[in-house]
């Protein structure tokens, strides 16, 4: 009976390691992913530079910010948010940052009263927003998409109008 006792102990020892390292080679993509996106060069003096230079320049910092975002838009745990800050820090400042995570990643669903699958099993903090196109400086109509996610995988999809006044 105590060999049998230990032979589980071992065995299960194995699965919470195995299930860590897997974990961690996940985790370890995030990184790899924002390693692979292209730093712009931030010692160019580009107020000396041209129109053309300049409107370059600032194509890449922008396709910098976009890619380095949409790596990975949802599920970031606390210290994917601290790697891709640091990652972002190398361009821009940190208080702008904190506000583009923020727009990006944690969209407020209070807007929605309740979001149920099939099951009855609560979704709501599974709704995204593609807000890539939205600009609220801008006075318009805007389409946003909305999308959730059940935990099948399952996925619903609607496009609502946002005004901008």
């Amino acid at each position: 009976m105590n060999i049998i006792a230990s032979f589980i102990l071992v065995l299960a020892n194995f699965l919470m390691f195995s299930l860590d390292a897997q974990e961690v080679a996940v985790r370890d993509k995030f990184q790899t992913a924002l390693e692979q996106v292209p730093v712009p060069d931030m010692s160019v003096s580009i107020l000396d530079a041209g129109e053309q230079d300049q409107l370059v320049w600032l194509t890449e910092i922008y396709q910098f910010v976009e890619n380095s975002l949409s790596i990975q838009t949802s599920g970031l745990t606390e210290q994917d948010l601290q790697k891709l800050e640091a990652h972002l820090s190398q361009v821009l400042d940190p208080v702008y940052i904190r506000i583009l995570i923020d727009d990006f990643y944690k969209l407020d669903a209070d807007f929605v009263e309740s979001a149920v699958d099939k099951d009855g099993l609560d979704v709501k903090g599974n709704i995204t927003a593609d807000i890539g196109f939205l600009d609220v400086t801008t006075k318009g109509k805007y389409e946003v998409t909305l999308t959730v996610t059940d935990y099948a995988s399952n996925k619903a999809e609607v496009t609502i109008v946002v005004k901008v006044e």
